[in-house]
């Protein structure tokens, strides 16, 4: 039967609910997202996944450099195990323009073809090229002056300012 006025459809509305008690129905706030379980960082073990070259790319010297700056534990391993609070993986691939080497927050990518031509063979630079990417991936950003974090390779230092330092300590 069809409900032609507000008072009938309240008054219907009304006997349906007091018969039959249905759950209000769930609405997700899809605007934030869910708060991760915190752990401390002294308890968070980060594994790095090492896949490119070892002869040539040295990544658990990165990773052992940058790891004495942050609270958490990295270690290289052959693959992720599920139970470590991060698993970066450190690959090869082919990027464009200009980059040697890109990260985001559980991958590194090294163009290792470009970085061979431009001529970056010492471990050093390989050293610095790894460690400014596995910086990223704890969210340290670029930074001005000559320091790992700088956006140019050129006569960079393997070294940290220490705001950078303050803030890899809470990771």
């Amino acid at each position: 039967r069809a409900l032609t006025s507000v008072a009938a459809m309240a008054r219907w509305a009304a006997a349906r609910s007091s018969a039959v008690m249905a759950p209000a129905p769930v609405v997700f706030d899809w605007s934030t997202p869910p708060t991760p379980k915190t752990v401390p960082a002294s308890q968070r073990r980060i594994e790095v996944v090492d896949r490119l070259a070892p002869a040539k790319w040295r990544v658990g010297a990165a990773a052992e450099w940058l790891d004495r700056y942050t609270a958490s534990n990295m270690v290289v391993v052959p693959r992720c195990t599920g139970r470590a609070w991060k698993c970066v993986t450190v690959k090869g691939g082919k990027l464009s323009g200009n980059k040697l080497a890109e990260a985001y927050s559980r991958t590194v990518i090294v163009d290792t073809a470009k970085v061979d031509r431009r001529g970056y063979r010492s471990d050093s630079a390989r050293k610095r090229i790894l460690a400014h990417e596995l910086a990223h991936t704890f969210g340290v950003g670029h930074s001005s002056g000559r320091n790992l974090m700088a956006t140019t390779l050129g006569r960079v230092t393997l070294t940290l300012n220490k705001s950078q330092r303050a803030y890899l300590r809470t990771r």
